[in-house]
């Protein structure tokens, strides 16, 4: 991929870049791990308060905070590695984030295109336009982020290139091959 760039946003290096975006999605999406935990533990109390008379209510309930919870703990564990990566200098510890944030950015367009689809109904011209600006915005830092740590993964995969003995580097392939093997039986 030719998209590459040496510093983000002009004067910060692509690791400290990087560790700041590890650490603040890491520390959102743990805080809305939290909330998420929390009212679980609310919906639990109230099943136990109230009795079963609401169960299909707080069943649906649980399900909608399993929809958050989840991709926020897995965006911890990313971020997480993804700190972890740039400090031991591990570009396959980076790897992680950046495939959990390209199937977000893939995701972005449809989820955009419903939230339209039924915005039509409900909202003025003005109203689709201001969303489609903020949606806009979004998806292009997301975006430029993604491309940040893209380029960080890369130049730290180069580095170990080139810190590898002769005997190595003249190898064609630097990663195990895996091939079909036809036993004779």
């Amino acid at each position: 991929m030719a998209l590459t760039i040496n510093k983000c946003c002009c004067c910060i290096s692509l690791p400290t870049a990087c560790i700041i975006v590890g650490v603040l999605g890491g520390v959102f999406s743990l805080i809305k791990s939290i909330e998420c935990l929390t009212d679980l533990y609310d919906l639990h109390q109230i099943g136990q308060i109230n009795g079963h008379d609401d169960e299909t209510a707080r069943s649906s309930s649980k399900y909608d905070i399993y929809y958050v919870l989840v991709p926020n703990i897995v965006y911890v564990i990313t971020s997480v590695l993804l700190i972890i990566g740039i400090k031991k200098n591990s570009h396959l510890m980076l790897l992680p984030w950046i495939i959990i944030n390209v199937i977000v950015l893939l995701l972005y367009v449809p989820i955009i295109l419903f939230f339209f689809y039924y915005a039509d109904l409900k909202l003025t011209t003005r109203d689709i336009l201001k969303a489609s600006g903020i949606f806009g915005l979004v998806f292009v830092i997301s975006f430029w982020i993604w491309i940040s740590v893209y380029s960080l993964f890369k130049e730290i995969r180069s580095k170990r290139n080139e810190q590898l003995p002769e005997n190595e580097k003249n190898l064609i392939n630097l990663y195990p091959r895996y091939e079909i093997v036809q036993l004779n039986v």
